[in-house]
């Protein structure tokens, strides 16, 4: 049956019969699938969206944008998949028509939850999208200029969905804020205001650096939330203030832990002279290499280029007290476990897909469910940094040699006095009796060294998480 046909059978009263059009039509990949995006069916609907968007079918585009003002995108029928994929084709139609359309779903409480914040989030990566489907993850690099996302009559529905609090007025005002989308006397009694939680005000207290408005920001100087002093204080410091000076220096002193690593982290470009003074100060600290922020401070000493003795001597007392780790020994205190268990499950070295966690991951190597209860934070750290020192049961990769120039390589199953049972690259499963063996390799890991794949701090928040799985 030729597509003409097939798109006809819009108008069938069978269910089926409509989704064998659908599928068809998804095959040839067919512009005629615009045809059945507003079927009665939801079923049928939800295929075709589906066909639509992860084909990237051109000439149907524009009515699958089209349909995120449509009322069943407000009803509980709509599952977030196809609702994301429907925002998703305004993303990445990116003019200025369907900007527009993901900020009116943004503002508008009759959307559910889910659908509004990735409304949010598309308008916060509007200007610079990924090369990858926010959907489908495929390699689908957009093109041409964007639509800007201009004031209109918005304004106080943006702050109505602030006032919400929340994830959806956190996301809220980091839009407003990055738009411009309230007036500069708002944005500015946002970021003074005490009664609202801080990731509410931040965008604001922000937006108004580089506005000369000083005094006001002087006042937040002695604000309750630390964020708030460190990001002010660290703006007027910078503009010569010795008060502002004297905040930051008070709260590189008091936080601890990721809060500290923050404040410490941004000292790197601060050209004020308490800066060299106090990482000088810390440096020279006996035993300091074993506080949780010594690569905070390492580092930053490095990229100032001060206090070269004092870091050489650090680091010629690590390799010397522990030459397996060297530099690394930095890493095994301190770090973020949250951030840790992101890359775990995001970064591109891609741990989740040879390791399982609480059932979720692959099986390519050990289960590290438990892990924390099995290794110190040493054993764990030698685990990224030289993965062949210590290698779980199984999961060893041996060569052997066998006679007539056979070499058999892969994963020790099972083995016993007489053969080993051996798991192969492809797949199969050997059996090697052991008297036949010529010559057998060390076993070494499948698992390259993480010290070329990710930074210091990453290593270190890594450590941090997997600290936590007991």
């Amino acid at each position: 049956m030729n597509e003409a046909k097939l798109a006809e059978m819009v108008a069938d009263s069978s269910i089926d019969r409509r989704l064998v059009a659908v599928h068809a039509l998804r095959r040839s990949k067919s512009s005629r699938l615009k045809a059945f995006l507003k079927d009665q069916n939801m079923r049928v609907r939800f295929e075709a969206i589906r066909a639509v968007h992860d084909l990237g079918i051109e000439e149907a585009w524009n009515d699958l944008a089209g349909l995120v003002a449509d009322p069943f995108m407000k009803t509980d029928e709509v599952p977030f998949p196809i609702a994301h994929r429907v925002l998703n084709a305004n993303f990445r139609k990116g003019d200025e028509k369907a900007i527009r359309r993901i900020e009116d779903v943004a503002v508008d409480d009759g959307y559910g939850a889910a659908v509004r914040k990735e409304a949010m989030d598309q308008l916060l990566h509007w200007s610079s999208p990924s090369d990858f489907d926010r959907v489908t993850w495929h390699y689908r690099p957009l093109k041409g200029e964007r639509g800007q996302l201009s004031k209109r009559d918005q304004g106080d529905r943006w702050l109505g969905v602030i006032s919400e609090g929340g994830d959806l007025g956190a996301l809220a005002a980091k839009v407003v804020a990055r738009f411009d989308l309230v007036s500069l006397v708002q944005g500015l009694n946002l970021a003074m205001s005490k009664a609202l939680p801080v990731e509410l005000r931040l965008p604001f207290v922000e937006r108004q650096f580089g506005t000369g408005k000083n005094e006001k920001l002087s006042s937040l100087l002695d604000d309750p939330e630390w964020r708030i002093r460190f990001r002010v204080g660290w703006q007027l410091s910078a503009s010569g203030s010795e008060q502002a000076d004297g905040v930051l220096l008070e709260l590189l002193n008091s936080l601890k832990g990721s809060s500290q690593s923050e404040v410490i982290r941004s000292m790197e470009k601060l050209e004020r002279p308490f800066v060299d003074s106090w990482i000088g100060a810390k440096l020279s600290e006996a035993g300091m290499e074993a506080l949780p922020n010594a690569l905070d401070i390492v580092e930053v000493a490095e990229l100032r280029r001060i206090a070269g003795n004092e870091r050489k001597a650090i680091l010629e007392k690590l390799n010397r007290e522990q030459p397996d780790l060297g530099k690394h020994a930095l890493t095994l205190n301190g770090g973020d476990a949250t951030s840790g268990k992101e890359l775990f499950m995001t970064h591109a070295v891609q741990c989740v897909r040879c390791h399982r966690v609480k059932r979720f991951g692959g099986e390519a190597g050990p289960d590290l469910s438990r892990i924390g209860r099995e290794l110190d934070g040493k054993g764990l750290l030698q685990a990224l940094v030289d993965p062949s020192a210590r290698i779980a049961p199984g999961f060893g990769f041996t060569e052997f040699e066998l006679p007539d120039d056979d070499i058999i390589s892969g994963f020790v199953q099972n083995e016993s006095d007489k053969e080993a049972v051996v798991k192969t690259i492809d797949g199969r499963v050997r059996t090697i009796q052991l008297e036949d063996v010529i010559h057998r390799a060390q076993p070494t890991s499948a698992m390259p060294s993480m010290k070329e794949s990710l930074t210091l701090v990453e290593i270190r928040d890594l450590v941090a998480y997997l600290k936590t799985l007991k």
